[in-house]
């Protein structure tokens, strides 16, 4: 049968436990190097030991930690190293705490500031919002305003214009005049319009205008008039007028 090699063995169980206990000593490097001291008060945790522990094989590593150096001070200060390794524990923990509560108060005067920050915003935006509602109502209103008044202005020019233009078309000498109407009746009123003394020396035409015929006793249409009793009156008005300015 092949021999036994006990190397091999010792490296393939150590293969895992290997870098686990290089980690260890290296993050508590600084108290084990306090405590671990050999019979000469030398530091077993020097170079040489970091070296083997990183590149050395796995056999020499146990036989270092086996050697009497080690067992020895393993005894006298294992128990000291332990203590002073839980409570290098508890300042890291207690170190470890403090961060986490200083940053979550931290993070508390972040989230504050950015809630206030987020809200000023907020109100911010609906004062502008309600600002610029408020500014288009208004507008809204001056446009509809302006709207209808510019409507109305239209409206009364175009009957102004309307009555004109009917105006010149159905008077006595217009295209559409009436030709019928033998009365020849027309009617006038006093314009609005007023020169500088506030004065209203212009006529114009009023088409609602009426000579009253409710005034008279007897209407207009049912009075018989005899064509020579007018002039025999008009006769007799000519001579009295006639020999009076001849006296």
């Amino acid at each position: 049968s092949k021999p036994v090699d006990v190397s091999e063995q010792v490296d393939a169980m150590l293969v895992d436990l290997k870098p686990l206990l290089a980690h260890i000593f290296a993050a508590f490097k600084a108290p084990l190097t306090k405590r671990l001291k050999g019979s000469q008060d030398q530091e077993l945790m020097n170079k040489s030991f970091f070296s083997l522990l990183l590149t050395g094989s796995s056999t020499e590593l146990v036989m270092l930690l086996s050697s009497q150096e080690w067992q020895n001070a393993l005894k006298v200060h294992a128990g000291i190293a332990f203590v002073d390794l839980v409570k290098e524990g508890l300042k890291v923990q207690s170190s470890v705490e403090a961060w986490f509560l200083q940053m979550g108060q931290r993070l508390q005067t972040i989230v504050a500031k950015e809630q206030g920050e987020i809200t000023l915003k907020h109100t911010d935006f609906e004062e502008s919002c309600s600002e610029s509602t408020a500014n288009y109502t208004k507008l809204q209103a001056e446009l509809v305003q302006s709207f209808q008044a510019t409507q109305q202005r239209h409206r009364s020019q175009a009957s102004q214009t309307w009555a004109k233009v009917s105006d010149i078309l159905t008077n006595r000498h217009g295209a559409w005049s009436d030709a019928d109407d033998e009365s020849g009746l027309q009617f006038w009123k006093l314009d609005a319009w007023e020169d500088d003394l506030r004065r209203r020396m212009r006529l114009v035409k009023n088409p609602h205008g009426t000579n009253h015929p409710e005034a008279v006793v007897y209407p207009v249409e049912t009075q018989e008039t005899d064509s020579r009793s007018i002039e025999t009156a008009r006769e007799a008005f000519r001579l009295k007028m006639t020999k009076a300015m001849s006296e």
